[in-house]
């Protein structure tokens, strides 16, 4: 042994292995060694005349006390971790006298020193692990900052830590000695987990949870990069003298504890927002085994984190559930020295993934010395607590006469406003809790104002403007030799096409087509086609569009239920009455008023029964649609549309009407085309296409096309997306190419029985980042929506809920 090393152990007193959370702790800290993670800081308020020498004192004989205090913790490749206890610690003490300061100027340097303190954070492997700073602000009033890593304290020895120190200064200040019990090695508690059954523990917390497969995660609402200062920020509420009052009377009247509680209301908000019956979150536990004499005057940190499980029955009784979780969280006791580490290895979830990512905390130790806290002259006050953890999420609730809440929350995932939600929805819960009667379901997020504030959309009245086959027909009289349909190189004029369904309207009226008379379109997709529309709703009739690709057995249905008498079809069948040719010609045709009330098309949509559904819908519902949105995008004579989509399928609605209805180009895409990407990139530009229209899985294969090929699309002003739900991440190459105005990207969202589209969403550059939220949009203006639970009860923002229209 060379001399060095020998001075090195003599000045060394013990050396223990590192507990579950010890562990934890210093693993996270070693992985974001550039923040302050795991950092606490208390800073309190001494007023009266204060002996700075006797309360150094005091401090320096509690470090002498405590072997904790003494420790230093090594970190290893090999995650041989150990705390080294030292003979001698050191205290690490500053003082500042800011008396000739003015007031704002010491509260601004006060607020920068303690979060430049927290800040700086601490090397492991160097004592001490805590610091110390006074600051005088006047003759009798002084500012303490006590800074510490937290695996060597937890909330509960920092309270002992500092009721022991005002022990001592008062029995300084008074000439006596203090009478404070023998200090126990935080080595026995060390020694204590070292004799536990691991193979028992494992089996609990296997069956405990057994099944649960995907963490539980509230959605973020923010995706800002945050500095190591800012990584961590908190919001704060205090209940009511009355809340606090009901919730201790619950607990009492119910056999379950405050912090039972807290955790029932925090696992239902997980709930609600999840969309899911089954949660985990982290708790904080004691850690302090009965049945090891002297554990309650140990120092150290004893607290470990496990997971807790909740499985929401949403009609279960207040009370039983809260009696039936006290229980739950009872039977963790016996394995709450168990390492989170190995909880984690024993559950379902996948590896790398973390089995929670948010905490609940009860802080029931006061940090300003309880009935202790004047000593001498000197009274404690105006303690503040500064902390981060890795959790995105940390709830804390201190109890007293009014119970605190405070969140912290992790800047990079959550803003201030959604902090803050969170912590206002939670403290409705606990007010509902307090109705032990109800049942859980019955327990609102919102209270019945903020319901009422979500529920009163404002509308915009829209006025009724002509039915859109008399749009048309007005810009056919107008302006007849302008192009209105293209088809292949066949490109047919407003006047012509008009020309050709009058005629055949005129024949459908002969054939007893009339108001709401359902008629079948049965042609593939050609000028016929279009011509066959315009007929029907130009006799007053609605159309039944009938794609050619549907089996046999779908179209007799379709016209069956359908109630379809007449069939305009170029192909045999006997499935309708009367069928029509789509070159078929009457004589004149008589004069039609089309109500805007009567029916301009019924649409089949997949049924939930197995068999198609009809939606029946009037000629206003579809004007409104192209009214309403007008302000949007300004739709012109200029513009040219494709009619991507089957007319069976509502997208075709706006493509065919946003066209002919407005006196543009309407470009009919051939199916060769419709399945080619490379083709489709072509007739854009070929055909100089301004508004395209596009299902997410049809745009994808053509944006990629378009993307490797380089292709220019000058024309194209509008891409609006809608059909199904859009994974709006995968339009990021799009949007670093393109940008997002030129075209500018529109998701719109709806249903064939509102009526094509319901909301609209202009996308920006900000929404194609992973986990920016929903893009779903606001809803039109003439339209409401709301978001509602399984009661038909209005979510809060972030909430899992259903669309009502």
């Amino acid at each position: 042994m060379t001399g060095d090393n020998g001075a090195a152990r003599k000045r060394v007193e013990r050396i223990h292995p590192l507990s579950p959370l010890q562990r934890g702790m210093v693993f996270h800290t070693m992985l974001e060694s550039e923040t302050n993670t795991y950092v606490e800081q208390v800073a309190f308020r001494l007023q009266g005349a204060l002996d700075v020498a006797a309360f150094r004192s005091a401090w320096r004989e509690v470090v002498a006390r405590h072997e904790i205090l003494r420790t230093s913790i090594h970190w290893t490749e090999q995650a041989k971790s150990r705390q080294v206890v030292h003979r001698q610690g050191t205290l690490p003490w500053t003082e500042h006298d800011w008396r000739a300061l003015p007031a704002d100027e010491q509260a601004a340097k006060l607020d920068a020193l303690s979060r430049e303190d927290w800040v700086k954070g601490f090397d492991l492997a160097r004592l001490p692990l805590f610091r110390l700073t006074l600051i005088r602000l006047g003759e009798d009033t002084h500012q303490v900052i006590w800074t510490n890593h937290h695996a060597i304290l937890d909330g509960w020895s920092r309270a002992a830590v500092f009721r022991e120190v005002l022990a001592l200064y008062r029995a300084a200040c008074s000439g006596r000695p203090a009478s404070l019990p023998p200090a126990r090695s935080f080595g026995d508690y060390i020694a204590w987990i070292g004799r536990q059954d691991p193979a028992r523990a494992e089996g609990f917390w296997r069956t405990t949870l057994a099944g649960f497969t995907t963490p539980t995660r509230l959605p973020a609402s923010s995706e800002s990069v945050a500095t190591a200062a800012e990584r961590s920020a908190t919001v704060d509420f205090t209940l009511s003298a009355a809340d606090s009052a009901a919730l201790r009377a619950l607990s009492r009247g119910h056999g379950v504890t405050l912090g039972t509680i807290a955790q029932a209301a925090w696992g239902l908000l997980l709930s609600r927002h999840a969309g899911t019956d089954d949660v985990v979150f982290g708790v904080t536990v004691s850690g302090r085994p009965p049945e090891l004499t002297g554990v309650e005057s140990m120092v150290g940190l004893f607290i470990n984190t496990l997971p807790v499980r909740i499985q929401i029955d949403p009609d279960r009784n207040i009370s039983d559930w809260l009696q039936d979780l006290q229980k739950t969280i009872g039977q963790l006791r016996e394995h709450e020295h168990t390492d989170l580490a190995e909880i984690q290895t024993w559950s379902e979830i996948p590896r790398g993934e973390p089995l929670f990512d948010s905490l609940v905390v009860f802080e029931n130790y006061p940090i300003d010395g309880g009935d202790d806290a004047t000593s001498g002259d000197v009274t404690v006050g105006e303690v503040r607590i500064r902390e981060q953890t890795h959790y995105p999420l940390t709830l804390v609730v201190v109890p007293g006469e009014r119970i605190g809440v405070r969140l912290l929350y992790a800047t990079d995932r959550y803003d201030h406003a959604g902090a803050s939600a969170l912590l206002d929805q939670l403290c409705v819960l606990l007010h509902g809790m307090t109705q032990a009667s109800s049942t859980v379901d019955e327990l609102d997020l919102l209270t019945a104002e903020q319901q009422e504030n979500l529920t009163t959309t404002p509308t915009v009245d829209v006025p009724a403007g002509p039915v859109l086959v008399e749009r048309f027909a007005e810009w056919a009289r107008s302006s007849p030799d302008r192009v209105a349909v293209v088809s292949g190189d066949a490109q047919v004029t407003y006047g012509a096409v008009l020309t050709r369904a009058s005629r055949l309207a005129a024949h459908l009226v002969a054939s007893g087509v009339g108001a709401d008379s359902v008629v079948g379109v049965f042609l593939d997709r050609s000028v016929e086609q279009i011509v066959a529309v315009l007929a029907v709703q130009l006799a007053g009739g609605a159309y039944l569009p009938i794609d050619t690709g549907y089996p046999p057995e779908r179209v007799e249905y379709l016209l069956e239920d359908s109630g379809a008498r007449v069939l305009i079809t170029d192909r045999d069948t006997t499935s309708a009455g009367v069928v029509v040719p789509p070159s078929a010609e009457g004589g004149v045709l008589p004069e039609v008023r089309v109500s805007a009330d009567q029916l301009g098309y019924v649409i089949y949509t997949s049924g939930s029964t197995g068999n198609p559904k009809g939606v029946l819908v009037t000629h206003r519902q579809a004007a409104r649609l192209f009214d309403a949105t007008r302000d949007w995008f300004n739709f012109d004579p200029d513009d040219v549309w494709t009619l991507f989509h089957s007319i069976a399928f509502d997208f075709s609605v706006w493509e065919l009407w946003g066209a002919l209805a407005h006196g543009g180009r309407l470009i009919l895409v051939d199916e060769d085309t419709r399945r080619s990407p490379a083709e489709m990139a072509v007739l854009l530009g070929e055909q100089a296409v301004t508004v395209l229209n596009q299902t997410p899985s049809a745009f994808f294969p053509l944006s990629h096309t378009i993307l490797t090929e380089d292709r220019a699309i000058p024309g194209l002003r509008a891409v609006i997306f809608g059909g199904e739900a859009l994974p709006v991440e995968q339009l990021a190459d799009w949007v670093h190419h393109f940008g997002d105005q030129h075209p500018q990207l529109v998701n719109m969202y709806g249903i064939t029985e509102t009526t094509v589209h319901v909301t609209h969403r202009p996308l920006t550059t900000r929404d194609v980042i992973p986990g920016a939220g929903s893009v779903i949009g606001r809803p039109i203006p003439d339209l409401q929506v709301h978001l509602l639970d399984r009661r038909l009860r209005p979510v809060p923002p972030g909430v899992v809920g259903e669309l009502y229209v």
